[in-house]
């Protein structure tokens, strides 16, 4: 077989994957109908669970081996702990597994990113999602005498003397703090019709939230739209802010097709698949020190005594 036609090869299984995501996404509600044939509403947990496993199992091959999927709970040595988180993903190496009455936990050094699952959203109700997946980006601001195990920051141009290639700043710098995503069946019309609806919608969300918090992107399916942000070259990202620059916010979906461009119907699904990958690969994973999280700090006095020297 010739370069392209194992190219044709990989990127056929790559669309199969999107396409049987997509299919089985949306006709969920079906399958969770009630006595009246009312879409969704019989065993909600159980509907909802079903969907996770969804995402889990179309995200899980395109992550890089040392990362896991998983769901449950984000703990940190400062006592706080999340709502249950539906999709978490983490790094598998350096991840103790705690788990208690089928509940997992997570210490947010090991946690890369959250993903939120949701059905059909009303304004209301995703306000109260994004507002959800900001306050899970505060939680490594408190973290403190840190450690990477892993570092997607490039070297900086002066070593530095300590165990840090670079220092912990999860208020400035991206690669150290947990990347958020919210997947849905479909977002209302009235906030994705037009940027203005989209860009007062998300403003008036995050009111006095700052822009490291907010969320890095969104997949609505039904929508046939993925909201990230878009630099001022017209490139898109998946930061609100890059630096000193504030980006617009952007949604983008498929392209008609047309006499030179090939369309293709689920660009939204292969642009958030695209920019999730390439987000999660990179976000640090640090050193979970467990004493942290039992208070437990080194004793201040200790006595030593010292050893007959032997012969080697």
């Amino acid at each position: 077989m010739n370069g392209t036609g194992a190219n044709d090869a990989f990127g056929n299984l790559i669309r199969r994957r999107i396409e049987e995501f997509e299919r089985d996404f949306m006709l969920t509600p079906r399958l969770f109908c009630d006595e009246n044939g009312t879409e969704g509403k019989a065993h909600p947990g159980e509907y909802g669970a079903y969907r996770e496993r969804i995402v889990a199992q179309f995200i899980e091959p395109f992550l890089p081996g040392r990362l896991s999927v998983g769901t449950g709970f984000i703990v940190t040595p400062s006592r706080q702990i999340s709502t249950q988180c539906d999709v978490v993903v983490y790094d598998r190496e350096h991840s103790p597994h705690i788990e208690e009455m089928g509940q997992r936990f997570f210490p947010i050094e090991s946690v890369v990113a959250v993903i939120e699952v949701k059905s059909k959203l009303n304004g209301p109700q995703l306000s109260k999602a994004l507002r959800k997946l900001s306050q899970v980006k505060t939680y490594r601001e408190r973290l403190q005498h840190v450690s990477y195990e892993y570092n997607g920051k490039p070297d900086p141009p002066d070593p530095q003397p300590h165990c840090l290639r670079r220092q912990f700043d999860p208020r400035n710098y991206w690669y150290d703090q947990i990347a958020t995503f919210l997947i849905c069946e479909r977002v209302p019309e009235t906030i994705s019709s037009s940027p203005e609806n989209l860009v007062k919608f998300f403003e008036d969300t995050y009111e006095g939230i700052p822009d490291r918090h907010w969320h890095n992107a969104i997949l609505s399916i039904g929508s046939k739209k993925c909201f990230m942000y878009q630099n001022e070259q017209g490139r898109p990202f998946f930061l609100p802010r890059c630096g000193d620059e504030q980006l617009n916010i952007a949604a983008y979906g498929p392209i008609p097709e047309s006499g030179t461009i090939k369309g293709y119907d689920r660009e939204h699904i292969a642009a958030f698949l695209r920019y999730f990958a390439l987000m999660v690969s990179q976000i640090s994973v640090l050193y979970v020190e467990l004493s942290s999280y039992l208070g437990v700090h080194p004793p201040k006095q200790c006595v030593c005594a010292a050893r007959t020297r032997r012969p080697q």
